[in-house]
């Protein structure tokens, strides 16, 4: 039955996982989309100046084909990112239990979450223990561990008391007389002597089982500290990405302004800009996806350590302890394996 409970609790926290996930892919979409945007304004405008050009005869048809390539290469991207937008709200309205369609006009715009500056890598073992997997696992070590007790119950004698009260009579018409009621009350005594070797090879076998329970249980347990210590990786490094593009995509917006005034006076060719304006439409859409990561690794983060376990758990207390991958495995608790 505990074990059963903890499937429940685990839905619930991959539901509560899943709907952030969504919301935050959906967040990601539409900043993806404003920048996909404001690239098409920049390079229509950059169109425009290399048609005043060749209109002027200054340069020639070349620019311009140049220009509506790239114009057109840039305004294709914005189909697939509405798909995934779209998508996004789907899963999204699926998720909360609502039909779909409609869900980002619903939401309106709004930015990618942001992550917190900070987060604590310090996850003390009984911490990671209060994952529902984690403590299905527990919990059928101890169902197996009660196993072998009852298996270990048929070595021994058992005593069974078996009864009667009623009525009993010869004659229909003095049944529910006061001489009629009648009881019996007869010990039975039971033992299975002579299927000792069967018993000893159930009990043999219920203890291999729980082997294996106890071997799920430190399986379990190592791949939870995997999942938190990839999650915490991914979550670092995304936010050291999303610093670092953040300055690239800086430095290419002033590359672009800078390239377009130098094209205008005719000191650059038109390749300059189109490489420039090209390097921006790549560089912002990395940095709206490593923006989107770091929050979806901080969202597998909670997701690893069971966020939300203090619904589940009165007991439920945060510690600061050493990097988790020093840590040894932690057995099953002493009330999972007693006897």
């Amino acid at each position: 039955m505990d074990a059963s409970q903890e499937d429940y609790h685990n839905v619930q926290v991959l539901l509560v996982s899943e709907v952030a996930a969504s919301y935050v892919q959906l967040r990601g979409y539409q900043q993806r989309i404003e920048f996909a945007r404001e690239n098409v304004e920049i390079q229509r405008e950059s169109l425009k100046l290399a048609l005043e050009r060749f209109q002027n005869g200054i340069t020639t048809e070349l620019d311009v084909q140049q220009a509506k390539s790239s114009l057109a290469e840039t305004e294709a991207v914005l189909p697939q990112l509405d798909t995934g937008l779209q998508q996004a709200g789907h899963r999204l309205c699926i998720l909360l239990g609502s039909p779909p369609g409609g869900m980002p006009a619903q939401m309106g715009t709004g930015p990618i979450p942001v992550a917190p500056t900070e987060l604590a890598v310090g996850i003390p073992a009984e911490l990671l223990r209060r994952r529902p997997d984690v403590r299905k696992a527990e919990r059928q070590v101890a169902s197996q561990c009660a196993q072998i007790g009852v298996a270990e119950a048929d070595l021994y004698p058992s005593l069974q008391l078996l009864g009667f009260v009623g009525y009993t009579s010869n004659s229909s018409g003095k049944l529910f007389t006061a001489p009629s009621f009648t009881g019996i009350i007869a010990p039975a005594l039971q033992w299975k002597i002579f299927s000792y070797y069967k018993i000893k090879n159930n009990v043999r076998k219920q203890e291999a089982l729980l082997d294996a329970r106890i071997t799920e249980y430190q399986q379990t347990v190592l791949k939870a500290h995997g999942e938190v210590e990839d999650s915490l990786v991914g979550f670092v490094n995304s936010r050291k990405q999303a610093a670092h593009l953040g300055e690239s995509v800086e430095a290419a917006r002033i590359s672009v302004s800078l390239v377009l005034g130098l094209y205008r006076e005719g000191k650059v060719d038109f390749n300059r800009v189109q490489s420039a304006q090209s390097m921006l439409v790549k560089q912002q859409d990395q940095l709206a996806v490593a923006n989107i990561e770091s929050i979806l690794s901080l969202i597998r983060v909670y997701r690893g350590l069971a966020g939300g376990w203090e619904v589940f758990c009165e007991d439920s207390h945060a510690a600061e302890v050493g990097d988790p991958a020093t840590e040894d495995v932690p057995p099953p608790p002493a009330d999972a394996v007693a006897p």
